[in-house]
């Protein structure tokens, strides 16, 4: 949620209360008051400024409904948008993140003719194991099921068992109970068996102990024991390196002659994806758009196809060059497809908190976790407020967010799981929910942090507000670690250094304080004898000009003046010494030698001016 939108959720939640006649009559209420008052009124200037009041008053009345009227325009053309994605017929050619299955033909001449090649080194008699490898929504899915698989089963001499990650897989953590699973399968085919197991970086992430992927490398040689069965594994880039594990059981596993790297579309294929997939759906394409849209999508002359199928979705089937101008572009269309996505929902928070409960931030690169169903993601999450969701709720935001494509669901032994449609979907929630980021990921993500340093610097340690965070928040699996226990308690026991040196200094400082505070007081004390000093000194210089000037009317007014200064100084010197601060002798001293004021002398003119 942006900044700007969570402010302007409480005046929202308050109009939609409201309904349109509701508003209004609150409107002419509001502003019929004012003008009641103006008719009552006499004065031209109070009538006029009661009008006004209720010009404002229905002004901004106008306002909110109108920005509370676009918003539900917006929310429902978002609806519809989604509506529309959920029902374009299954086989259309641009599906979002959805990939293509057997029954649908693979776009694109040159992946077709890959596909076939695949399929044919599949089916060489000499053939055991095989990786697809490429980035993260290069097409290895596609290519695997709508190209290699379908083209296997048409050769007629094999059975394809298609995994699809752990996707439809018991929940059990161990190897062996999905290996007897998959056992299970390979066993029902009636003829030779294929294992097509993609997206196997899952089974990478979910078991990296040496021992347990040397297991799996173990079984993928043999999976059915006493049956010659081909396997072949779709594993993106980024993990191709974590497949040596699968040794001895598979005694090359990178090897080339095993490997069939999938790049991205380069720009003259996307191009010609492109206005095949528009001629299948029935698109009416201007000549060289798809140039045009593969050149602005391209990334160092490659085409990622989850962009190009997002953009071309989200384009509007009656004119495609105006929907794509007025939707800013191919960059435009990417950045909103998820935040349009949560928004349309019934509650955009808690679809936030769903997406991003389903992306795994803890492995690198980041990916989708493992199904979970309604319940473990209701358990998993709480509101900002530290609600706990119904899992009603949570079910509903999902049914919404599998009918958006985002999402897709299963339902292995009767019970209902969900996850991310496609690994790409990651980078775009986190760009999306980049606000939304939970308190347990963020001090998670700094204990990480802080242990890298302190692996490279024994003496650094952790802050003391981010290290009440980690300790309530974090990991607890990372938390009790042997390296994050050593941290924390050298960060405690820092701190608490710290926290006895700050109340030292504090015990100064106050110390001083009142060291100060006293001083001051005496400079006080003294400055205000000296003022009663002044004051005396001043009177005895009066009475000397009194003494040397006589007999004049400015010396009288001039004299009474000074008898009433005179005063004045006595009563400061008598509340001085009540209150303590001159000693009983130094008044009487200071009164004494205070001379008698008499009336009668006269004044210079320069003396009365000062």
């Amino acid at each position: 949620m942006t900044e700007e939108s969570a402010k302007a959720a409480p005046v929202d939640h308050f109009l939609t209360r409201f309904t349109s006649a509701q508003t209004i009559i609150a409107a002419a209420g509001a502003t019929l008051l004012p003008i009641f008052l103006a008719l009552k009124l006499d004065e031209p200037l109070s009538k006029a400024l009661a009008v006004l009041t209720a010009a404002l008053i229905l002004g901004a009345f106008y306002l909110l409904w109108r920005r509370t009227h676009t918003r539900r325009l917006a929310q429902l053309a978002r609806q519809q948008r989604i509506q529309e994605w959920a029902e374009r017929p299954l086989g259309s050619a641009f599906r979002g993140l959805y990939s293509y299955t057997r029954g649908d033909k693979l776009p694109g001449d040159k992946r077709r003719q890959l596909a076939k090649s695949i399929a044919t080194r599949i089916a060489h008699p000499d053939f055991t194991y095989g990786v697809v490898t490429g980035e993260t929504g290069a097409g290895k899915s596609s290519l695997l099921d709508s190209g290699v698989a379908q083209a296997l089963e048409e050769d007629g001499r094999f059975t394809v068992v298609y995994l699809r990650g752990l996707r439809g897989l018991s929940a059990d953590d161990t190897i062996d109970s999905m290996c007897d699973q998959i056992r299970f399968q390979l066993a029902a085919c009636t003829k030779q068996p294929v294992l097509i197991f993609d997206q196997f970086e899952e089974a990478l992430i979910k078991w990296i102990p040496s021992a347990q992927r040397r297991e799996l490398g173990n079984f993928l040689k043999q999976p059915l024991p006493g049956t010659q069965t081909r396997v072949v594994c779709a594993v993106r880039s980024d993990y191709v390196i974590a497949l040596h594990d699968l040794r001895p059981g598979i005694e090359d596993p990178t090897s080339s002659k095993t490997m069939f790297p999938l790049k991205n579309l380069d720009l003259i294929e996307a191009a010609a994806v492109i206005e095949e997939c528009a001629t299948r759906d029935g698109l009416e394409m201007l000549t060289g758009f798809g140039s045009t849209l593969a050149a602005e999508l391209a990334h160092d002359g490659r085409v990622r196809p989850p962009e190009l199928q997002l953009v071309c979705l989200a384009l509007e089937i009656s004119n495609v060059a105006e929907s794509y101008r007025a939707k800013g572009g191919a960059k435009g269309i990417l950045s909103a497809y998820i935040v349009e996505t949560i928004e349309a929902t019934s509650n955009p928070s808690l679809a936030r908190l769903v997406l991003r409960s389903l992306c795994n931030f803890s492995t690198f690169p980041a990916a989708k976790t493992e199904p979970q169903s309604a319940q473990q993601l209701g358990d998993a999450i709480r509101s900002p407020e530290h609600r706990r969701y119904d899992v009603e709720e949570v079910a509903s935001v999902l049914e919404q967010l599998t009918r958006a494509g985002v999402i897709v669901s299963s339902a292995p032994h009767d019970q209902t799981l969900y996850s991310l449609v496609h690994d790409y979907a990651v980078d775009l929630i986190t760009a999306a929910t980049a606000a939304q980021s939970t308190e347990a990921e963020r001090a998670t993500h700094l204990l990480r942090l802080h242990l890298s340093e302190f692996a490279a610097d024994r003496r650094s340690f952790i802050p003391l507000g981010r290290l009440n965070l980690i300790l309530a928040k974090a990991d607890p699996e990372l938390v009790a670690s042997s390296a994050a226990s050593v941290l924390i308690r050298r960060s405690q026991n820092r701190l608490r250094l710290a926290s006895a040196a700050m109340v030292a200094a504090v015990v100064v400082g106050l110390s001083g304080v009142a060291l100060s505070y006293s001083k001051q007081q005496e400079l006080a004390r003294l400055k205000e004898l000296g003022d009663i000093r002044r004051a005396s000194v001043w009177q005895t210089k009066a009475d000397e000009w009194r003494l040397k000037y006589n007999d004049s009317v400015k010396a009288v007014s001039w004299a009474s003046g000074t008898q009433m200064r005179h005063d004045k100084i006595v009563q400061n010197i008598e509340q001085a010494e009540r209150d303590g601060k001159i000693s009983a002798s130094l008044r009487d001293y200071l009164i004494r030698n205070d001379p008698d004021v008499k009336p009668g002398t006269e004044i210079p003119q320069e003396i009365l001016d000062q």
